[in-house]
């Protein structure tokens, strides 16, 4: 209950005990030393954040990263001329293998109070377009990929270069 990923790189025990399942995690945690103070990083952060544009997109994987960057554009600049897009991976099944992430982004944005526009994509097909276009760049990675597919999306969607921050 309560664990929607498990990552292959933790190392950890499943634990049986009577009628309950549990994880042991081997891996000690990183301590974070005592001088360490959030308001600090969340200072740092916001003023490394300073949109000097009319408009901010943001593409919001739902992680830590994006989520803390369109908190704080969201405290400096009117909210409905921030705009979230979301990347769904279809990767030919029946659902989004990013389901989690779909959600997530956009609880992130109703709260936030901005739109989240998602963005499907034809992985198979898109791949293999992109691969026949990147070979000039020489980016072939997914990431690489997810975020060609949302630059397009973000231009199709009109938002100009020189008023936006991406």
């Amino acid at each position: 209950e309560g664990i929607y990923r498990f990552e292959p790189n933790n190392i950890s025990n499943i634990c049986f005990d009577g009628n309950k399942i549990f994880l042991e995690d081997r891996k000690t945690l990183n301590n974070i030393d005592d001088e360490w103070d959030l308001n600090e990083y969340y200072e740092k952060l916001h003023n490394a954040i300073n949109c000097k544009t009319k408009y901010a997109v943001i593409m919001l994987s739902s992680g830590w990263d994006s989520s803390a960057i369109l908190a704080s554009l969201c405290e400096q600049m009117p909210k409905e001329n921030i705009k979230g897009f979301t990347l769904q991976l279809n990767y030919g099944g029946d659902s989004p293998v990013n389901i989690f992430e779909l959600k997530k982004a956009k609880l992130i944005c109703e709260h936030h109070g901005i739109e989240n526009i998602v963005i499907p994509s034809n992985f198979l097909g898109d791949l293999d377009d992109y691969m026949k276009g990147s070979s000039n760049k020489m980016l072939f990675s997914l990431t690489a990929l997810n975020h060609q597919t949302l630059w397009e999306a973000i231009k199709a969607k009109g938002f100009k270069d020189t008023e936006t921050t991406v």
